[in-house]
């Protein structure tokens, strides 16, 4: 398997499926079984940084150095919507552990939160005095953890 300079990996929910998010500018999928590539997703305009799967393995999300986060059908490599708001790159695409939500973190210094089904930003979260470089949330979904270079964690209520 390669792909070239690879900035993030993911695998989907039963390991079956790896995604990079590399940094000319493509996204590559492979089958784990066969070691085999599926597609190679392209879209984004800059380096992609991050790559997350949804809870049930059939949107991929990824931002980077574009600034916009896009969305993608995993079946068929196809691109299903672009994200925008951020105002510099995207550190971090991470999902909600019920999956109706995607949390993105930048180095414009926010948090943002986005609804799945119709992309609709629901809050900027701001705090930090440097970029966010890592999210996570809660496996019970009630909170977002965000990372920052300010070297402080944030803890945002759901």
């Amino acid at each position: 398997m390669q792909a070239g300079f690879v900035h993030s990996l993911a695998f989907n929910k039963d390991g079956s499926m790896l995604a990079a998010g590399c940094y000319d500018t493509t996204i590559r999928l492979w089958n784990m079984e066969t070691r085999e590539p599926v597609h190679a997703l392209i879209g984004h305009t800059n380096f992609v940084l991050s790559v997350a799967f949804d809870p049930d393995s059939h949107i991929l999300a990824s931002g980077g150095g574009g600034k916009e986060i896009h969305l993608w059908q995993v079946s068929d490599g196809r691109m299903l919507e672009t994200l925008r708001g951020h105002t510099n790159f995207v550190r971090c695409v991470v999902f909600s552990p019920d999956g109706k939500l995607l949390a993105s973190a930048s180095e414009d210094k926010t948090v943002r939160l986005w609804r799945l089904s119709d992309g609709a930003l629901l809050h900027t979260f701001d705090g930090h005095s440097h970029g966010v470089t890592s999210l996570a949330f809660t496996p019970d979904g009630r909170y977002l953890v965000s990372g920052s270079r300010d070297t402080r964690l944030r803890v945002w209520s759901m």
